[in-house]
């Protein structure tokens, strides 16, 4: 339900109308503010289920995304999802041999 079907309304309306720029048609819909925080606060302390996560686990390659996911979980105390993450990211870094590492001691 738009402010357009209901004007006396537009206040509290849940979709507030984007025009373009001469105003002579809509180009979409913005939520209202009021909603949009309402519902990012009820979104943000649901928990995604097992399955979501093991999904993105199963289908996430790149290192800056494993790593922002892996922290992701570890913030949310999950870490049996953060683990698997951590792992496949300390196999993809590459250690020096310890001669290269440690001076040479004569």
């Amino acid at each position: 339900m738009t402010s357009q079907h209901r004007p006396q309304d537009r206040a509290t309306a849940p979709l507030i109308q984007v025009p373009n720029a001469d105003r002579t048609s809509v180009v979409g819909y913005s939520v209202a503010h009021y909603l949009f925080q309402r519902l990012s606060r009820q979104r943000r302390s649901q928990r995604l289920p097992d399955v979501t996560w093991q999904d993105l686990i199963d289908h996430i390659h790149a290192h800056d995304d494993m790593l922002r996911l892996a922290d992701s979980a570890a913030r949310r105390l999950l870490y049996r999802q953060a683990e698997p993450l951590y792992k496949r990211l300390l196999a993809q870094v590459e250690v020096p041999p310890l001669s290269r590492r440690l001076p040479n001691q004569v």
